[in-house]
């Protein structure tokens, strides 16, 4: 499933918590989300070409997802 799918589902989520028709996820349930999407990411990172913003941008994302996973 491609990145922006899933800052989609995001958004949806939070959305609809905001409005209290959604129960939130578990932790479990939202770190292996985040597993999914940080493996997407790698994914595109090793495709992209070294020293572009992009790549810079993407492995910052990537980096704060990791350390999400990891505290």
């Amino acid at each position: 499933m491609p990145l922006f799918c899933y800052i989609d589902i995001v958004a949806i989520q939070a959305v609809m918590l905001k409005a209290g028709g959604y129960m939130a996820m578990t932790d479990s349930q939202f770190k292996g989300f985040v597993r999914f999407v940080l493996d997407d990411i790698r994914e595109v990172l090793e495709n992209l070409e070294d020293g572009s913003k992009e790549k810079e941008k993407l492995q910052k994302v990537a980096d704060n997802l990791q350390q999400t996973l990891e505290d």
